[in-house]
Order: C-alpha cells, then sequence, then structure tokens
C-alpha cells in the first residue's frame, strides 16, 4: 500500500503542478486578451470622435458654403439692376455677408489654434497638448500640409497614442 500511496501522491502533485500552469497560463491569456480589448475600445473610440468631428465639419461647411453663395448671387442679382443707392448699399452688405460666410468655412480647416501659423514649435507643442482626438488630428493635417515641422509631427502622434 505505501508504494500505491506514494505513486498515487507523485500523480497528484504532477496533476496539481499541470493544473496550477494551466490556471497561470489562462490568467496570463486573459490579462493580454483585456489588455487588447481596451487596445480596440481606444481605436474605436478615436475614430468614432474623427468620424463625427468630419462629419460636423462637412456638414457646417455645406451651410457656409451655400450661404456665401446664395448671397453672392443676390448680390449678382442686385448688381443688375439700375445703380440706385438703396440697392448698392445692399449690394456691399450682401457682399460682405458673403465673405464673412467664405472666412466662417476657411476657419473651419485651420487648426483649432488660435494664430497657429505664427507659433513656433515649442509653442505649438505647448498649445496642442489638451486638444482632443479630432482637432489632434485636424492640426496634424494642416501641419503636414503646411510647415511639416517633423517635431510637431511627432508629438502630435505621441498624443495621439497616449
Amino acid at each position: 500500500m505505501d508504494a500505491t500511496s506514494n505513486r498515487t501522491s507523485e500523480l497528484l502533485q504532477g496533476l496539481n503542478a499541470r493544473v496550477a500552469e494551466a490556471r497561470s497560463e489562462l490568467e496570463r491569456r486573459g490579462e493580454l486578451f483585456v489588455e487588447q480589448a481596451r487596445a480596440v475600445s481606444k481605436e474605436l473610440s478615436q475614430r468614432q470622435a474623427i468620424a463625427l468631428g468630419a462629419a460636423r465639419d462637412q456638414s457646417v461647411a455645406l451651410v457656409y458654403t451655400n450661404a456665401s453663395r446664395a448671397l453672392g448671387g443676390a448680390s449678382q442679382i442686385l448688381g443688375a439692376a439700375p445703380s440706385l443707392a438703396p440697392i448698392s448699399r445692399g449690394q456691399e452688405r450682401l457682399d460682405g455677408c458673403s465673405r464673412h460666410w467664405q472666412r466662417q468655412h476657411d476657419a473651419l480647416f485651420a487648426p483649432p489654434v488660435s494664430e497657429y501659423d505664427e507659433l513656433n514649435v515649442k509653442q505649438v507643442n505647448a498649445a496642442i497638448a489638451e486638444l482632443d482626438v479630432y482637432s489632434l488630428v485636424k492640426t496634424r493635417d494642416y501641419e503636414a500640409a503646411n510647415k511639416n515641422r517633423v517635431t510637431v509631427l511627432r508629438e502630435i502622434d505621441r498624443l495621439l497614442a497616449a
């Protein structure tokens, strides 16, 4: 019996060791799964914020463009009328409104940082630190298309990855 007990004890110890290894492996895989799920969730949230921001900007840009065109067209119609002082003032006002809406449209595609083009790299990096994901993407696109400063682009990428 003693040999049988020893053999049973050895088998149980081996089985317990395998169970412990399997449990440890399952815990490791569970932690890895949670990390991957968090990364995917973060990426999806960022993509959603970018898509919503772009949709908002495109919708607003369409409104601004249509307003500018409509006011410009109305101004042209008034311009075709005989030159009367009240009509001329109305045409000037329509032209001014048309230009206003065009500036609003153009501002949608500028970086969300005030006087961005006058800032040096250190100032830009400080200014972008608190921007949301969509604003960072807009700033990155603008920077890449204009000054294309590597250190600014790297900082934006770092903030997007954080």
